[in-house]
């Protein structure tokens, strides 16, 4: 609120602006404009490039994933693949089912690359335009909202997130070679160094592979297949485009 603050622990004074007036969410699902694109990934990057290869990160700041741990976590997930399988039978198309096949019956390694500690950052984890506000008049920075699943993650984790699994496939390749290359060059305008558009453009496809746990863990958890289905044709579409058996 203009002018209010409350004290966090130890005596943290937070002031908080109040964003209700000029600011909202874009109508879910349709996705955002190209400006709107823009200034989440611009929100993204000073965010990533904030974080990048910190030394506070694994100390302070979050935690690094293990091989062990990663292993464990998907193993987790692929554990309801069988179930999910027979419960949607042939409602589920042939390649969407080979896909889940091949990634989980994998050597991992898109999820593996983030025990290998390089170009890590925080991520917000959570990043669809549900959890950004947007400036109603156009002009002005997007605001991130939602924090609770932020965590150690390599930046492309949160713009496959975005685009890959929430946006409808034909929206997704008409914008995406360009808001990625927006993304690596408001990445490098903050600072980044040793991490090429063809770098980005690697972990962006092994995060698409990563999407596809999504869909499982929402049906594993009850949501009704309107909160998944379209995400796992996203998500299988996109696994498709980008070639990603080649990753495993």
């Amino acid at each position: 609120m203009p002018g209010s603050a409350d004290e966090g622990p130890a005596g943290t004074l937070l002031v908080l602006e109040d964003l209700r007036n000029g600011y909202d969410h874009p109508p879910w699902p349709i996705p955002p404009s190209r400006a709107d694109c823009e200034a989440a990934l611009t929100a993204l990057a000073q965010l990533h490039a904030r974080w990048w290869e910190h030394d506070s990160l694994g100390n302070t700041i979050g935690t690094y994933h293990t091989v062990e741990g990663l292993r464990q976590m998907v193993a987790g997930i692929g554990a309801h693949l069988p179930a999910l399988l027979t419960a949607f039978g042939d409602a589920l198309p042939t390649s969407t089912r080979h896909v889940l096949e091949r990634a989980f019956a994998s050597r991992l390694q898109p999820w593996l690359r983030i025990a290998e500690g390089r170009a890590l950052t925080v991520t917000h984890g959570d990043a669809h335009t549900w959890n950004f506000l947007f400036p109603r008049s156009g002009a002005g920075p997007a605001y991130l909202l939602d924090w609770q699943v932020w965590h150690l993650d390599v930046g492309a984790r949160d713009v496959a997130f975005m685009m890959g699994l929430h946006w409808p496939v034909s929206r997704r390749r008409g914008l995406e070679l360009e808001l990625l290359r927006y993304y690596h060059g408001q990445l490098v305008q903050r600072g980044v160094q040793d991490y090429s558009f063809d770098d980005l453009l690697l972990d962006y496809r092994r995060c698409l592979v990563r999407n596809l746990t999504f869909p499982i863990l929402f049906w594993s958890r009850g949501m009704e297949p309107q909160g998944w289905w379209d995400r796992l044709d996203h998500a299988a579409s996109a696994y498709h485009d980008h070639n990603c058996d080649a990753l495993s």
